[in-house]
């Protein structure tokens, strides 16, 4: 093994004082760079990557965490809007127990912490100002904790007690929101921060809480108690109405109009009166006989007739007589009562209506209409759709909002230029965390290695290779190298002669006249110092020489096939010769 490599690097050295002076300075050149590029690559793999630590913070607080970093002999690297902060990965979590220490890098909050300290000759204002205080920042850390909240800030405002219960005014909290990029708060949410302040402070009704956006839109207003309105679910539930029916209408004309040619507005009139009905009817009809009861009487007497002078004791009811003489009257007396019940069938309907039913709608539809280029110029003509298309729109909108002429309902569709130049569309702002700066490392070292592996495939191994292989450019015949190549057939002739007479052979003489004695003089010599990484690549002499003569003669027959016959025909008659030569001998 040892041997192998002597003769390697033997053999690389020779083959580097054979180089002229130019391609040893571009080797030279080429080693360098190689070498610095290894000593860079090297160096930047025992480098520690970066790693963030913290990220989405204030120009404070980073200001604050490099500080902190600094005293703790930390390196650091800061991204260029001073939100993330980048140590080297073995460091992070001890760098984070560092600062969690100092309680960075957090707000500057105060929250029931500051009464541990607290001092006797503390006066009761100022122990409600820290109360207050304090309040606001245990308020705040919980507020911060939702997933779509970057930052907030809470402010209370608590009058001081009066004497009388009707002076006092109640306690009111406003709640200013930093939301992360991307991230709109629910309804829910909303709701959820108004109750969790309205708990935290006594007397604070969610009704007198405010809450709003970086932006200035609010999140959660106040009721107007003032003035009568609709409340605010009744307000919620006619906006989510008209953006359900405006969605509808622009998802069914964008396919007709195409993307962004269409806008609808509905206007929902909401009945806030709650109907409770009571409705009784009665079928008389359909009277079926409950139940049927009859009464059948009579009485049958007899007594005797009055006579003689009215009102003698003789007439009188009761006075009995033995006058056989008078006559006797009979009465017969008949009864016949019949009584039926009948149930009437009763139906008893209830309808309790519930508020927020839609009293009328109006619909506002405008479609974009069609343009056309004029010739020879860029600017675009207008042209409005037909009454056609927009009657065949309005139906189509009509079905989708469910138009009730009884309620009054109204559609308007219009065909109108859409103006699209001055949209202000927000930029989208950067992902938190996220910078150039965290790949810009990485990066150049991938780079830096690719660059030194290329470099040393294309400037070092390849002409190495290409040398041991024999195939460099000492192998070619250039113009140069074939400006004394014999002109004529008796140039060639004298050299055929020279090799009959003993001095050199036919082969030699072929190449000779091909090329020149000073060009096979040098390749001779070239050859000897290949001996060496011929026998390393086990390729024999005699291979390499009759490559060499086919390629001589294949160039030669491209430039003057005149010439290549006749180095043809000389050949064949040399092989004759020796074949003659060993019949006799």
């Amino acid at each position: 093994m040892n041997e192998t490599l002597t003769r390697l690097f033997e053999s690389a050295k020779t083959y580097f004082n054979s180089l002229p002076k130019q391609k040893k300075i571009l080797y030279l050149s080429a080693a360098a760079f190689v070498a610095v590029g290894l000593t860079t690559m090297v160096s930047l793999l025992k480098r520690d990557p970066l790693q963030v630590l913290y990220s989405d913070l204030r120009p404070e607080e980073s200001k604050n965490v490099a500080k902190k970093l600094s005293e703790q002999n930390i390196s650091y690297q800061v991204n260029e809007d001073n939100s993330t902060v980048l140590v080297p990965a073995s460091q992070v979590y001890k760098a984070r127990m560092e600062l969690a220490k100092e309680g960075l890098p957090g707000q500057d909050l105060v929250g029931f912490e500051k009464f541990d300290n607290s001092t006797i000759g503390m006066s009761s204002y100022v122990q409600r100002i820290q109360y207050v205080r304090a309040v606001q920042g245990e308020l705040t850390r919980s507020i911060q904790r939702l997933a779509s909240v970057k930052t907030a800030r809470v402010h209370i405002s608590v009058p001081p007690k009066k004497t009388f219960l009707e002076e006092e005014d109640p306690p009111k909290a406003s709640v200013v929101l930093e939301l992360r990029n991307g991230m709109t708060p629910s309804k829910q949410e909303t709701t959820g921060i108004a109750h969790l302040v309205a708990s935290a402070v006594e007397g604070l009704k969610v009704n007198q809480i405010t809450i709003v956006d970086t932006k200035g839109n609010f999140l959660h207003r106040p009721e107007d108690t003032s003035t009568p309105a609709i409340p605010t679910a009744l307000l919620e539930m006619q906006r989510s109405i008209e953006s359900e029916y405006e969605r509808r209408v622009e998802e069914m004309l964008t396919p007709v109009v195409g993307f962004g040619k269409v806008r609808a507005k509905v206007t929902a009139e909401i009945d806030p009166s709650r109907v409770n009905t009571t409705e009784e009817t009665f079928d008389p009809e359909k009277v079926v006989a409950r139940s049927v009861s009859k009464t059948d009487e009579s009485n049958v007497g007899s007594r005797p007739n009055p006579m003689g002078i009215p009102g003698s004791r003789s007439n009188l009811p009761g006075t009995e007589t033995n006058n056989p003489q008078v006559p006797m009257a009979t009465s017969t007396n008949e009864k016949n009562t019949s009584n039926a019940n009948y149930a009437v069938p009763r139906k008893i309907q209830v309808v309790d209506k519930p508020s927020g039913s839609i009293k009328r709608m109006t619909v506002a539809v405008v479609v974009d209409g069609y343009y056309t280029k004029t010739p020879n110029s860029t600017t675009e003509t207008f042209a409005p759709r037909t009454e056609e298309e927009l009657r065949r729109i309005q139906d189509l909108v009509a079905n989708a909002v469910g138009f009730d002429a009884q309620r009054r309902d109204s559609i308007t569709v219009s065909s109108m230029p859409f103006n699209n130049t001055d949209l202000n569309v927000p930029e989208a702002e950067p992902v938190p965390g996220f910078s150039f700066q965290n790949l810009k490392m990485p990066l150049i070292r991938n780079g830096l290695i690719a660059l030194v592996i290329l470099s040393f495939m294309f400037m070092v191994l390849r002409p190495f290779l290409k040398w041991v292989t024999g195939a460099d450019e000492k192998r070619k015949l250039t113009e140069d190298e074939l400006t004394t190549v014999p002109r004529t057939v008796e140039e060639l002739e004298a050299a055929v002669q020279a090799s009959a007479e003993g001095s050199i052979t036919a082969s030699e003489a072929i190449e000779d006249a091909l090329t020149n004695k000073g060009l096979a003089a040098q390749m001779e010599k070239n050859d000897e110092q290949d001996n060496v990484i011929r026998d390393i690549f086990s390729e024999t002499e005699s291979k390499k020489e009759e490559k060499r003569l086919k390629n001589l003669i294949l160039e030669q027959l491209e430039k003057s096939p005149k010439k290549g016959v006749r180095i043809i025909q000389e050949w064949f008659e040399e092989d004759s010769e020796k074949k003659a030569e060993g019949i006799a001998a």
